[in-house]
């Protein structure tokens, strides 16, 4: 596997590397928020950086922008806008002379194993943020494998999965986790938002956050809910999606619409967190859920399905509680442990906390790329070029 351990510099008097990241959106998820902490992260002395995306300008677009890196909208908005964006994105790397491609999920992987591929754009590198579960990716993966130096892999379970299904060339993949900021305490905002929710303090909240959709599974989430009984507690979930309307309905039919709420699309997930006692995830699948990482960071216990690299970062009776996927009386279980015992509650989300400190930090996340990115453009010539 490719090595991305310690920071390597390019040498004294180099010039900086010029990078596109790129993505297919910049709308609210995980891994358009890793590529805004990517991209601002990144030493300025030592990398030009430009974001690209393939739709329109999302959310984050504008955070980048604020920090003086330049983001570049394709215009894709319909397949049959795929050849324009692809000569849009070729031009543009051949414009700024990009030294090294990154590219993030699935479309923007392909586009831009082309668009380097035609540009000559010395380093080309994709980013796998999920186990792909539909074959015809898996195969376009794959076929095209050819056109890439390297594969980022948001963690090992990714990796693994990557290097057996899609048969990706082990040598080519690298497990780089997502980083977070460790934020402060913040007695004031947890009792703003909790009196906002009309939720007396001495309620605890489950939050969920993530989008509403079979990936994430609320459905099972609301069924464990309801086996939680009578006893006192809320359960938030924010986000929105596809499964909006059966979740809502699930709730009327449960009765349990005072204690279960939706809180739909929030950009204030720090706010909730600060208010939150426990987070609860129900997924099927995942990659690196940055929901998990985020609730560590903030001191909270986790209760989530044991999918994907979710083990990575929950210790099973440490920082939280693991249980099967599609089981909501599991979680309830686990649940109810939490909800009874908040001593339990802090000692969990204290070590969940330290965990973050220890192995998850921004930092952490950007030196590993940094290591990546320098030592693909030694190897291929980037570092040098003018």
């Amino acid at each position: 596997m490719v090595d991305a351990g310690d920071h390597a510099n390019t040498g004294p008097g180099a010039r900086p590397i010029r990078l596109l990241l790129l993505i297919t959106g910049l709308g609210l998820g995980g891994a358009e928020k890793a590529i805004a902490t990517l991209a601002t992260g990144l030493p300025r002395d030592r990398y030009t950086v430009r974001v690209a995306c393939l739709l329109d300008p999302g959310p984050y677009a504008a955070r980048i922008e604020r920090t003086g890196i330049p983001v570049h909208a394709l215009g894709l908005r319909r397949v049959w806008d795929t050849p324009l964006a692809l000569f849009r994105l070729r031009r543009l790397l051949a414009e700024y002379k990009i030294d090294v491609l990154h590219a993030f999920l699935f479309h923007a992987n392909l586009l831009g194993r082309f668009a380097g591929w035609f540009a000559g754009t010395p380093v080309r590198i994709s980013g796998v943020r999920v186990c792909e579960v539909r074959r015809r990716h898996l195969l376009l993966d794959r076929w095209t494998q050819g056109l890439v130096h390297a594969e980022t892999c948001v963690s090992e379970n990714v990796l693994r999965f990557t290097r057996d299904q899609a048969r990706i060339t082990e040598s080519k993949l690298v497990a780089i986790p997502n980083g977070v900021l460790l934020p402060a305490p913040d007695p004031e905002t947890r009792g703003h938002v909790r009196a906002a929710e009309r939720v007396p303090p001495d309620v605890p909240v489950l939050l969920c956050l993530g989008r509403l959709d079979p990936q994430k599974a609320p459905l099972d989430l609301v069924a464990a809910a309801v086996a939680l009984g009578p006893r006192p507690f809320r359960l938030w979930l924010a986000g929105g999606g596809p499964e909006e309307a059966a979740v809502r309905a699930a709730i009327a039919r449960a009765g349990v619409g005072e204690r279960v709420r939706l809180l739909g699309v929030r950009e204030d997930v720090g706010d909730l967190l600060s208010a939150a006692d426990v987070l609860a995830l129900s997924s099927r699948w995942e990659g690196l859920p940055n929901a998990v990482l985020e609730a560590m960071a903030a001191g909270l216990p986790v209760v989530a399905t044991n999918v994907g690299g979710t083990p990575e970062l929950v210790v099973e009776g440490e920082t939280g509680y693991l249980v099967p996927p599609a089981d909501p009386g599991a979680m309830a279980e686990r649940l109810s442990r939490l909800l009874d015992d908040a001593g339990l509650r802090r000692r969990m989300g204290a070590a969940a906390r330290a965990r973050v400190a220890a192995e998850f930090t921004v930092e952490r996340f950007v030196a590993r790329h940094e290591a990546l990115y320098e030592r693909l453009a030694r190897e291929h010539g980037a570092a040098g070029r003018r």
